[in-house]
């Protein structure tokens, strides 16, 4: 019977790719160590940062493109206003 377990630092990129390769190999996916709550925690905190940061990507992306649409109605509100002063 295959046993899987994790690597010696606990690193697993894919639990769920692991869990599939287990039970493909045979394996007792029940045997897979349970993680502390430390290593819970670690995880859940480094879901978060990974998280936040794409926000942040996202959040500027956003302010990028806002500006750039400000700039297009000041141009074209410019536009606007030089061609009734023409016609009048």
């Amino acid at each position: 019977m295959h046993t899987c377990m994790h690597s010696s630092d606990g690193a697993c990129p894919s639990k769920i790719q692991s869990l599939l390769t287990c039970a493909a190999a045979g394996g007792d996916i029940a045997q897979q160590p349970a993680a502390s709550e430390a290593d819970i925690q670690r995880r859940i905190d480094a879901a978060v940062e990974e998280a936040q940061e794409e926000s942040s990507e996202s959040m500027n992306d956003l302010l990028v493109c806002l500006g750039q649409e400000e700039a297009k109605v000041g141009r074209c509100g410019g536009s606007i206003l030089f061609g009734a002063k023409r016609l009048s």
